[in-house]
This record gives C-alpha cells, sequence and structure tokens, in this order.
C-alpha cells in the first residue's frame, strides 16, 4: 500500500533532507535525493517483472561506481594543479590587462579576480595549509596590482601630463606585460617612474595635473612593493613554493 511505502521510504529520505544542510555533503546529498526514488521505483503498480528492476537499479547503481573510481584512479583531482592553473590564468589576465587598457574594467577585473579567490577557497577545504594561505595572498596582490595598472590607464587616457611622463607609466605597463619568468624588472621600472615623477609632481603649478600625477605616484607606491613581494607568484615558469622568507613575512 502507499502507507506502506511512505513508512519504509520515510527514515532515508529523512537522512537526505538532513544531509543537505550541511555544506559539506551537499552534493553527494543531491545525488543521493535524486537517485533513489529512481531506483525504489515508487510507482511499483507500473512494473511487469522484476527482471526489469534488476536491469534497471543495478545498471545504475554500477554506474555510479565506475564513475567515482574512474575519477579517483584514472582522473583524480590534483589540487597542486589546479592551484598552477588558476595562478596561470591570473598572471595572463593581470598581462592582458596591462597590455591594454580596454581588455578590462574595473567591475570585470573585480569580478574574474574573485572568481578565481573563490576557486583556491573552494579547493582549500576546511583547514587551507600555508601553501593556500601563499596562493590567497598572491592572488590578492596580483587583483591590487591590476586596479592599480587600470588607474594607470585611466590617467593616461585623461592626457593631462606631458609625453615624457606618460612614457614611464606606459613603460611600467608594457614591463608587466611582457615580463616572463622570476624577474624583479618590473619592481624596478616602477621604483624608477616613481622616483622620476615624484620631484615633476612637486613642482608641478597646475592643479589638475599636479591631481593626475599625484594619482599615479601613489598607485606606483603601492604597485612597486606588490610586485617586488609577489614576483615569485608571477614566475608561472615553476611550480609556487613557498620560502622561509614568505612565511616570515606572513605569505
Amino acid at each position: 500500500s502507499v502507507e506502506t511505502l511512505l513508512a519504509s521510504l520515510f527514515l532515508p529520505m529523512l537522512v537526505g533532507g538532513l544531509a543537505l544542510r550541511a555544506p559539506n555533503a551537499t552534493g553527494t546529498a543531491a545525488a543521493y535525493n535524486n537517485f533513489l526514488p529512481f531506483m525504489v521505483g515508487p510507482a511499483n503498480h507500473t512494473r511487469l517483472d522484476e527482471l526489469t528492476w534488476l536491469n534497471t537499479t543495478p545498471a545504475v547503481v554500477f554506474g555510479i561506481a565506475l564513475g567515482v573510481w574512474a575519477f579517483r584512479l584514472v582522473l583524480p583531482f590534483n589540487a597542486a594543479a589546479e592551484r598552477w592553473r588558476i595562478r596561470t590564468k591570473l598572471v595572463k589576465d593581470l598581462r592582458r590587462l596591462c597590455a591594454c587598457g580596454t581588455a578590462f574594467n574595473t567591475t570585470s577585473w573585480m569580478a574574474r579576480s574573485g572568481n578565481r579567490l573563490a576557486q583556491i577557497i573552494r579547493h582549500a577545504g576546511q583547514h587551507p595549509d600555508a601553501t593556500t594561505e601563499a596562493y590567497l595572498a598572491g592572488a590578492m596582490g596580483l587583483m591590487t596590482v591590476g586596479l592599480l595598472a587600470l588607474r594607470l590607464h585611466y590617467v593616461l587616457a585623461g592626457n593631462s601630463i606631458r609625453p615624457d611622463q606618460q612614457a614611464l607609466l606606459r613603460t611600467v605597463l608594457n614591463t608587466i606585460a611582457h615580463s616572463r619568468g622570476y624577474t624583479l624588472q618590473p619592481a624596478h621600472v616602477a621604483t624608477h617612474a616613481l622616483q622620476t615623477l615624484l620631484p615633476m609632481a612637486l613642482q608641478e603649478k597646475n592643479l589638475s595635473v599636479h591631481l593626475e600625477l599625484t594619482r599615479a605616484i601613489s598607485s606606483l607606491e603601492v604597485m612597486r612593493k606588490e610586485l617586488e613581494s609577489n614576483a615569485t607568484f608571477l614566475d608561472t615558469t615553476r611550480r609556487f613554493r613557498i620560502t622561509h622568507k614568505a612565511n616570515t613575512l606572513g605569505l
């Protein structure tokens, strides 16, 4: 009868409903709640014989088991490789942003970088290790550099500063866009531009130009520090390893 069927399914479905509210078991619980009614077959009055049921339900169970073992043995998830792919995407996005000011705007850059951060956090689990913390620090550093690069693009687009001053900013952006491997050259170029523009800003009499130079100088001040501290993170030619110095800096 229907009452007997409901009584027998009460506890299994109750367990599935409670599991849906557990953050660590949401995916498994969703599959459980979807496949359990199919395998039980509540509309048992439509079944012609037991052979049909045996040809469907065990096939589903064995198919799920085969899929699980295939991904565990043949295509296992590698957290380190996934972090490397995310870091490569972050660096490529930053280079593209520096090379072309119209590649991103502030909203799209924040959304894209935030998505990368969410991926790192999602794969970290409940207890992230020091490597994951370092990846988060590096990703946030690159997100900051990207926002500052956008500000430099806006300064250049305003066309308020002199051509030689614009050339300094373009050199910084081009260096970031074309740097490969481990190098401190972007940080050094940003430092040189900062030291060159600072006296010019102090001597500038035009208020609007002075404000644009101040905006560029403040961006370069933060950018050079982020580029120097994240030089290892920017090197996508090798895996990101935490050094003792990075640990002391809180990375």
